[in-house]
């Protein structure tokens, strides 16, 4: 008989760490000094200096300028926005991993006990999570897919694509043609991967990981050996477009990355890509323009931004 792991006993078979899901409500948003809800704030991770991690969310203007702290959750860690700029969807954990919680602010615990995956969370749609599952079909053998998952009801909306295979899934951003980019990872190795859904076509595009999509659906940028990467959706075009070399210890031809490796992220407009790097133990926020190839450092004691 086949049988569907729940997300928490997922990730107790893979045996990686569990934490915690929020989505901050809209409503809060009136409680940040100085932002309306028109505006179009940077949201990223608080981190203190020399790796210290300080804990909380931050917000900033694209310019720089207009930075506030959000320290209502001791310890948010890699924010995302929805695709409507309403709600925030953020990994934090809590107490010995054991457990994990989806919850709204304003609403209450949702789905309590049921974890997550301690890796960078992407939107599907406003109501809706890219996570993966695994599906057992005997002892040795099962499938790992990966689904839509609605935050209301906390269920499979659907699954978008699923595969018999030993490999993890992670990372995943979702197009507006439907196509997935996500992470494939072995013993031996990480690659971007894209799933065509329209044409049932699986694209291994380059070694690297934490891929997302432009705003247009044509690229993609993902970390790679050296820095960041931009690559066309098929992978026939990549090019390296950020050299990280200089900040990061490089070993046979590869950086070591270590723990809060950079994943970059697109601008609303496509013209701008936004990471973190790690400089004399500090962590800062980057703005990088993609056609002039300008990089602005517009926070110090920050990483993994979005900007919607």
């Amino acid at each position: 008989m086949k049988k569907h792991y729940s997300f928490s006993q997922s990730i107790i078979f893979l045996g990686v760490n569990l934490a915690v899901l929020f989505a901050v409500g809209c409503s809060s948003r009136n409680a940040y000094p100085g932002f309306s809800q028109n505006d179009r704030p940077i949201v990223f991770q608080l981190w203190g200096e020399k790796g210290k991690e300080s804990g909380g969310l931050g917000f900033i203007y694209p310019d720089g300028t207009g930075s506030l702290v959000y320290p209502n959750y001791p310890i948010s860690r890699m924010p995302a926005w929805s695709p409507d700029g309403k709600n925030i969807l953020f990994l934090s954990p809590w107490g010995y991993h054991d457990y994990g919680y989806l919850e709204v602010i304003n609403r209450g615990v949702l789905c309590q006990s049921d974890g997550v995956f301690y890796e960078r969370m992407r939107w599907g749609s406003n109501h809706e999570i890219l996570r993966e599952e695994i599906e057992n079909i005997d002892k040795e053998n099962y499938y790992r897919e990966i689904v839509l998952w609605d935050i209301d009801t906390c269920s499979i909306n659907k699954v978008i694509y699923k595969e018999k295979t030993t490999d993890l899934f992670k990372y995943f951003d979702l197009s507006e043609n439907t196509d997935i980019v996500f992470t494939r990872v072995t013993k031996a190795f990480r690659r971007v991967a894209v799933y065509n859904s329209n044409q049932n076509r699986l694209l291994s595009i380059a070694e690297g990981f934490g891929a997302t999509w432009s705003p247009d659906g044509n690229q993609i940028v993902f970390t790679g050996k050296e820095g960041l990467y931009i690559s066309d959706a098929e992978g026939k075009s990549i090019q390296k477009v950020v050299d990280l070399t200089a900040y990061y210890t490089v070993k046979d031809g590869s950086i070591q990355w270590g723990d809060w490796p950079p994943m970059a992220v697109w601008s609303p407009d496509g013209r701008f890509l936004l990471y973190h790097r790690l400089q004399s133990g500090i962590y800062k926020i980057v703005k990088f323009e993609i056609d002039t190839g300008a990089e602005t450092v517009i926070y110090e004691g920050g990483m993994y931004p979005d900007w919607r």
